[in-house]
């Protein structure tokens, strides 16, 4: 049993593909989503989920990689993974962001990532995407266009993920559910308060 405001148990970043599965800690945070708003929450440590997924695609082999994520603002998690993402590769391979705007053509926009990628003298060897339907995308436009070679890594784990063999931040459910009834345990406490703001 986690104690309230302590890591639980990692959960597992695994690679989903025929031969083996790669696992590698990864750790949640308590945080609040809103600055001022009278609500907090249990959500994903995005740093150490771009870091553990970074480490895991330079394991493997990677010297070039790219990120593709999300274009908006509004969004903290876009925010610090992308964040995280410039942290882990100060000179990325590729980057894109695409529109939130854009988001019901996501295929369209994921294929032309892959022409262009295709058409690039020096194209990276790993793409690190800023969540798990941009990673979706992007494989299969990889795959379709033969560039299969090229790893993808997502911090989610979307149900195609592992027939796409994507490296995934798998999330451990159980374990939010858990740390989220013992923060609101805590909130009963005389005194209580946040332990970490997350800054709007």
């Amino acid at each position: 049993m986690s104690t309230p405001f302590s890591r639980p148990r990692p959960p597992i970043v695994a690679t989903f593909v025929p031969e083996k599965d790669w696992p590698v800690d990864a750790h949640y945070t308590l945080d609040l989503a809103k600055k001022n708003l009278l609500a907090d929450g249990v959500l994903l440590d995005n740093q150490d989920a771009i870091a553990a997924l970074h480490s895991e695609l330079l394991r493997k082999g990677a010297s070039r990689i790219g990120y593709i994520g999300w274009d908006n603002a509004a969004v903290l998690s876009a925010q610090e993974r992308e964040m995280a993402a410039n942290e882990q590769t100060p000179a990325p391979a590729f980057v894109r962001r695409i529109d939130w705007r854009d988001k019901n053509y996501l295929g369209h926009i994921a294929e032309t990532i892959a022409d262009e990628i295709k058409s690039t003298s020096t194209p990276p060897d790993a793409l690190l995407c800023g969540d798990g339907e941009i990673g979706v995308a992007v494989r299969k436009a990889l795959i379709s266009s033969g560039l299969d070679a090229i790893r993808v890594a997502s911090p989610d784990d979307y149900p195609e993920s592992r027939a796409l063999a994507i490296t995934v931040y798998r999330q451990d459910f159980e374990k939010l559910a858990e740390q989220t009834f013992n923060c609101l345990l805590a909130q009963n406490q005389p005194g209580w308060e946040a332990s970490v703001d997350r800054k709007s």
